[in-house]
């Protein structure tokens, strides 16, 4: 895979906010949150999941950093430890909201999932 796991095709401020405020919805949490709320936290924070000197916003420290702990924390953050990270739903909400919203966000990842099928079934 081109990033080092599903979660680093996913670091993108306006989806995370989406879902995040999805949730504080459904959690009944009286919070609002702005994708620039999301870019701040990403950028004081973005240096612990990663062990070299590139800053978020960088290509390859989004290929890089370990993304399921930074959506862990940053979820626990702007929840107040009341919302954590689930892989199975988080990512697939994600994941959902650029395809629907932000196509281009993700083409890297729709490219190499295009790759996978062999050329008699495409």
């Amino acid at each position: 895979m081109p990033r080092l796991t599903y979660e680093n095709f996913l670091l993108d401020a306006d989806a995370i906010c989406a879902v995040l405020t999805q949730e504080f919805l459904r959690y009944d949490i009286s919070k609002e949150i702005s994708a620039d709320d999301v870019t701040l936290w990403l950028k004081k924070h973005f240096h612990h999941y990663i062990k070299s000197k590139h800053p978020y916003g960088d290509p390859i420290g989004i290929k890089k950093c370990d993304a399921p702990k930074l959506l862990t924390r940053l979820f626990r953050s702007f929840s107040d430890n009341k919302i954590e990270y689930r892989k199975t739903v988080h990512s697939v909400e994600l994941t959902k909201w650029l395809l629907g919203n932000k196509p281009d966000f993700i083409t890297e990842l729709t490219d190499y999932v295009a790759s996978l099928i062999p050329k008699s079934e495409k």
